[in-house]
């Protein structure tokens, strides 16, 4: 998988493009316990809300522009879907 701008793309083996389709964050909140981590580290794109992390910008999102995104979360409660 390789990412670029807003999309998501992913190959065959041999290079050529199988997919792609835009990514937004996501949180899921059966896993966010609240920690901040994301919100501190983005402030642009998370904000706390009622003890719990909420997506804010969205549709400006574009993945290069936040690297470590899906690793902030010592919960793994962020996903780009």
């Amino acid at each position: 998988m390789f990412v670029v701008s807003r999309y998501l793309l992913w190959y065959n083996s041999d290079n050529t493009t199988m997919g792609k389709y835009m990514a937004i964050p996501n949180i899921d909140y059966s896993l966010c316990q609240g920690c901040g981590g994301c919100a501190e580290a983005f402030p642009d794109l998370f904000e706390m809300r009622d003890d719990r992390a909420w997506v804010i910008s969205a549709d400006r999102f574009r993945a290069e522009d936040y690297p470590g995104i899906l690793t902030i979360c010592p919960y793994y409660a962020i996903s780009l879907e």
